[in-house]
């Protein structure tokens, strides 16, 4: 299972996958950023506990996942449709 974060604050991007983690990461949650691990591996300085949303507990990642790529509603994932393939390769 996977943790995922979602974009929630930025204009156009409701649902839109940032990240995703193994469900055993710790991922902490601030107003002002995300800290990923313990001790801290990554600080994600542009998203916080305002604009932001980390659902655990996530089965069905899409194996060719990334960043952006999908937008996730209620355990759907969604391919954006402005998404061009040549991006993630």
């Amino acid at each position: 299972m996977s943790k995922i974060i979602i974009s929630s604050g930025f204009s156009g991007e409701t649902k839109r996958v940032k990240y995703v983690y193994a469900d055993d990461k710790t991922l902490t949650v601030t107003s002002e950023y995300i800290t990923v691990g313990d001790p801290p591996e990554l600080i994600i300085s542009d998203l916080n506990s305002g604009n932001s949303t980390v659902i655990e507990n996530v089965t069905n990642v899409p194996s060719d996942f990334f960043c952006d790529k999908y937008d996730y509603d209620s355990g759907t994932w969604t391919k954006r449709s402005d998404w061009n393939d040549a991006w993630d390769s």
